[in-house]
């Protein structure tokens, strides 16, 4: 352990600003693939205390309660630590690549999931994981082992369906300020639709060398026009037996650009410009 700090203690006692742009690069590689390998050997000494649990005679009933006394970690991270330790005694080739440093440990997650869903057939596909944990990142190889998961237990790739459509759900939540929120979740399916109308509207906003509305605006605006569109043209878009309606409230000085005043729709104040561009196309009704 002397020998690791003087290691250590060494690469500190050049300071990184002396480094040439060269040496900056090659230092960094070889940091970071240390790092690995020392997470590995600190997951093989976590495995090695759980096996042996002599922290037991010290009072403390598990590993986790043992690690976090000792090193200050969250419970969280001790638990994954252990979790870790115990997973890779049944995935050689994952834990071999992890000693060699060339498998970064965020990548060991999603593969320790994988063979806890399946034992036999992860036994199976270990090597073209393994090949997708290498080449692929974080966010690309969850998706494929996910995909990987619902390959080999269809029946979890249905539940999994039915799951989603089941949760799907979409909230519009307004602030004190007037403001609203949306947000909520869109089983497969209902997003294709959804992102499909939408991007084709945001690719002609970008297209559009005048449109200087970002991406996101284009995306609110485009679900706007959508709603716009089927309250006005769709048959069916009744409530109470009377078609739907945006009520909106301005006085006439106003609407006619006579004074500056505001619009109101419901008890929320809007602009006068908001007013009358929702007035250009609506009914009005003297009140």
């Amino acid at each position: 352990m002397s020998n690791l700090m003087s290691v250590v203690d060494e690469l500190h006692a050049t300071p990184a600003g002396d480094l040439a742009d060269d040496e900056v690069t090659a230092e960094l590689v070889e940091v970071v693939r240390a790092e690995q390998r020392l997470a590995a050997r600190r997951v093989a000494l976590v495995a090695v205390a759980d096996r042996r649990r002599f922290f037991e005679v010290l009072g403390f009933g598990s590993a986790m309660a043992w690690l976090r006394s000792l090193l200050g970690v969250r419970h969280g991270v001790a638990r994954w630590w252990v979790t870790l330790g115990r997973a890779l005694r049944h995935m050689p080739g994952a834990r071999t690549a992890f000693m060699a440093g060339d498998l970064a440990e965020d990548r060991l997650r999603p593969l320790v999931e994988a063979r806890t869903h399946s034992p036999g057939a992860y036994a199976d596909g270990e090597e073209t994981l393994l090949d997708a944990a290498r080449d692929l990142g974080p966010s690309e190889f969850r998706r494929v082992v996910e995909y990987w998961k619902d390959a080999v237990d269809p029946d979890r790739f249905a539940a999994r369906r039915e799951t989603m459509v089941a949760e799907r759900g979409l909230h519009v939540s307004l602030t004190w300020e007037g403001r609203a929120r949306v947000d909520g979740w869109l089983d497969p399916e209902s997003h294709a639709v959804v992102d499909a109308a939408l991007g084709v509207y945001v690719d002609r906003a970008t297209r559009d060398p005048g449109d200087d509305r970002t991406p996101a605006q284009a995306r609110v605006d485009g679900l706007v026009d959508i709603c716009r569109s089927f309250l006005r043209h769709a048959t069916s878009a009744t409530r109470g037996g009377e078609p739907v309606q945006v009520l909106v409230t301005v006085d006439l000085e106003t609407l006619e650009r006579r004074s500056r005043g505001r619009g109101a729709i419901g008890d929320r104040h809007i602009t006068a410009e908001e007013a009358r561009r929702l007035a250009c196309d609506a009914k009005i009704t003297r009140v």
